[in-house]
């Protein structure tokens, strides 16, 4: 039995040649590619966590997929668990004042979630992961986070 025709969205990607394949791949599928989220998506394929559709999708318990799922899962709804998106998925983690078995870990659980894991703090980190006891507040890191609203 076939399955009915989904809406199927995107976030995260930069519009070009691979936005474009994807399109055609779900029209090819037999599915309809919507640019924007609307009441109407019956799934959101996510690049990366961080971005606003991503948190109303989440909020309007949208399933979301990697964009594998149209590649290897052929658009097919009972596959959705197999390819959904880690909560990290493409958010950048930096840390501060761990040591190195600490540090180590947290590579390794980004690795795992697809995260991208820095040593440099910037404006585009997500995350500041810093020790649970101390005053990690105090450390460069820590303010920049603080004035530049990353979660700690």
């Amino acid at each position: 039995m076939p399955q009915k025709q989904l809406n199927i969205c995107t976030t995260g990607f930069d519009p070009g040649r691979k936005l474009n394949e994807m399109a055609h791949s779900i029209h090819k599928l037999g599915h309809h590619y919507e640019p924007e989220l609307t009441a109407r998506t019956n799934v959101l394929v996510v690049q990366h966590t961080t971005s606003s559709k991503y948190q109303q999708a989440k909020r309007h318990r949208v399933p979301m997929v990697t964009e594998d799922w149209i590649y290897s899962g052929k658009c097919d709804v009972g596959k959705l668990d197999e390819f959904g998106v880690p909560p990290l998925l493409g958010a950048v983690v930096v840390t501060t004042s761990l040591s190195l078995d600490a540090k180590q870990a947290i590579r390794n659980v980004c690795e795992s979630q697809r995260a991208k894991f820095e040593t440099a703090l910037t404006r585009a980190c997500k995350y500041l992961v810093v020790p649970s006891h101390g005053s990690h507040t105090t450390s460069d890191k820590a303010r920049f986070a603080i004035r530049h609203t990353i979660e700690m």
